[in-house]
Order: C-alpha cells, then structure tokens, then sequence
C-alpha cells in the first residue's frame, strides 16, 4: 500500500456541498473551520487528528487474540502512523491547527502521557493546548468567508472534470460569480481572511491559465520589475505563507514560497 486509506468513512470522501453550512453553525465557534488543509493529505489539520484518534480508537478495541484480529489491529496501526507521520510534519498555520496537533501530543496512547511526560509538565501542555482552543474560536470570525471559499472551489473544480453541458456549465458560471461575490462582501478579520481575499480577487480579475485547473490564478504578462508585478507576486506569497493549502489549488502555476527579489 502506498498511503493512508480513506475508503472507509475518511474525510477526504465527504461531500462538502452537503455539509458546510450545518458544520459552520456547529463548529464556527470552537474554531474548526480555520484548520487549515494538509496538501500532503487532502484534508485539513482536525480531520486528519481525528481520523487519525478514530482509528487508535478502532485498534484499541479490536481483539488480537486470533491471527484475523491481529492482522487487523496491525492493519490499523499502520493506518494511523501514516497518517500521524504526514500531521506531524506539517507546519501548523492556524491556531485550529495546533489544537489539532495538541490533542494528538495529549492522547494516552501515542502522546505525551506514554512517553513518560505527566504531572505538572501535562498540566502545562493542557493549558497551552487550551489556550490555543480560545484562540481558534476567535480566529472563528472568518469561519464564514472558509466556508465560502471552499466551495468556491468545489465548484469552479466542476470544470476540470468531464466537459459540462451548457445547461450545467452555466449553472456553475453562475454560482461561481454568486459565491465570487458573497466572499467580496464578508469583511475579513484575519491573515487567513485576508489571504482568501486576495486570492479571489486576482483570480476575478485575471481567470486561470490555459491548461491549469479552473481555480489557479493566471498571473497577468508584465515585466517583472513593474510594481504592480512585484506586488501581485509578494502579496500571493504573503497568503501563501498564510495558507499553503492556496499554492495546491495552482496546479503547475504554482509559485514558490520564497519572496521574490524586487
């Protein structure tokens, strides 16, 4: 096998058309919505921890007293290293994502506790860890202009599969200049915000190139010491810094990281 599986009730298989805006009501105020995606793995930093809890949980209760429940306890663990290897990994944007990461660092199985880390030390941790929780419920404030973006996406990705009729082409025309606008109009609160701002707007502005998916940016044709090149240049890797997960939406105009010199 050559990753984690996700064909059984994993994250990266919902449907988020279906699901966000009960989720943002749920969640917006415990800061789930500003996890940000691991593009190593599809899925943001709170779905892959819980994935990952879900299936020590699955271990923990499977019986290895027969070769079968041995062979699936094994099954699972590898699972979940998999998984926890790719977390742990990556850097953490928000503070949804340290939470994230915290609860996986907490947990009685494979965290802190079992590495001989308790008492006061723990304590400490789980004061840190909660302290991040009050952030990400603050940082919740842009939960909405997420949601939003994300299916944006969902939808402008609609055209980077088979060729749509005219009848559904324009249906998703429509709600990708409908969502364009509702993101236009929520006032940003935070870098992650902001970072959605700036994106969409240039790729309103500029549309996407010629054999890239439908939600890269085309960067327009101007000499690279023009000011406004230099600017557009640094502000995508100001958000991309923010939120790596914009770089994967790219495709092979992705840019890189580093700030570019002037």
């Amino acid at each position: 096998m050559s990753g984690p599986d996700y064909s059984t009730g994993a994250p990266a298989e919902r449907n988020p058309s279906r699901e966000l805006s009960s989720r943002v009501e749920q969640e917006s105020r415990k800061g789930a919505w500003t996890s940000t995606v691991i593009p190593a793995l599809g899925v943001t930093f709170r779905d892959a921890a819980d994935r990952c809890l879900g299936l020590i949980a699955q271990q923990n209760s499977t019986s290895t007293d027969t070769e079968e429940g041995e062979a699936r306890a094994d099954a699972l663990a590898w699972q979940w290293i998999s998984i926890l290897d790719v977390i742990l990994a990556a850097p953490p944007v928000s503070m949804a994502d340290g939470v994230a990461i915290a609860d996986l660092l907490m947990d009685s199985t494979i965290g802190l506790p079992i590495s001989g880390v308790h008492g006061a030390k723990l304590t400490a941790f789980a004061s840190l860890r909660d302290l991040m929780a009050r952030q990400a419920a603050q940082d919740a404030a842009d939960a909405e202009l997420l949601s939003l973006f994300r299916q944006w996406v969902e939808n402008e990705s609609l055209f980077d599969g088979n060729p749509l009729s005219d009848e559904d082409a324009s249906v998703a025309s429509d709600n990708g200049k409908r969502l364009m606008l509702e993101i236009a109009a929520i006032p940003a609160h935070t870098a992650i915000g902001f970072s959605i701002k700036i994106y969409a707007r240039e790729h309103w502005l500029h549309g996407s190139p010629a054999g890239q998916p439908a939600t890269a940016v085309r960067m327009p044709d101007l000499p690279p010491e023009a000011v406004e090149a230099v600017f557009q240049r640094n502000m995508f890797r100001d958000a991309l810094r923010v939120m790596p997960e914009l770089n994967a939406l790219m495709g092979d105009a992705a840019l890189p990281a580093e700030v570019a010199d002037v």
